[in-house]
């Protein structure tokens, strides 16, 4: 049985007896200690005990992530006080939030076994899913900046624009935008398996 953890965390950080020449001209030389490698006799990059920490780690934010997160979409959908225009966009980014929260029991399943073992519909799905977060974060981000200096700097007119619906509707064309990049994504993206 090999140890939990092969090397000391030091060790691979620093890698006292770092391999090759470490120039330019050399690219194909590895920073890692040769025990930490992928060999043939073990099939896997990481340490099991590293791979362990890394789903137990995911394992907590999954859990504690969704439950924060449907938390505050409960508390907006249920409360019409809470349906401004600033919570709107908080909620769209709890509902991206949660989406990718959904995926890491997937990907820490691929880390654990060293291999994706779910087939390449949900390899594909994870990876849109993935995407999607990323761009409708920023952009809603983006669209937060936005509200809150026209709330800020333009008072009067922060009237009219800062609705509730008008936030809605940012957010479906932030979610149609995302599209853009995600559709294809799914449809170009697939597990590969290596050969051993």
């Amino acid at each position: 049985m090999e140890p939990l953890f092969p090397a000391p965390f030091w060790e691979v950080i620093y890698g006292s007896h770092l391999q090759g020449n470490l120039s330019l001209l050399s690219p194909n030389h590895s920073l890692l200690p040769p025990h930490l490698l992928l060999n043939a006799s073990h099939g896997a990059f990481l340490p099991l005990g590293l791979k362990v920490t890394i789903v137990g780690l995911y394992l907590a934010v999954c859990v504690g992530g969704l439950l924060g997160n449907c938390l505050v979409m409960y508390v907006i959908l249920r409360h019409t006080k809470m349906k401004t225009a600033t919570n709107i966009y908080i909620f769209n980014l709890a509902l991206a939030d949660t989406l990718v929260l959904l995926t890491l029991p997937f990907q820490g399943t691929d880390i654990l076994l060293g291999f994706w073992p779910f087939g390449n519909a949900l390899c594909k799905t994870v990876i849109a899913i993935d995407y999607y977060n990323m761009f409708t974060s920023t952009f809603t981000l983006t669209a937060m900046s936005v509200d809150r200096y026209v709330a800020i700097c333009h008072p009067i007119r922060a009237l009219d624009v800062r609705t509730s619906s008008k936030a809605q509707a940012v957010n479906v064309a932030i979610w149609a935008l995302a599209s853009v990049v995600g559709v294809p994504v799914a449809i170009m993206g697939s597990a590969q398996v290596e050969d051993e």
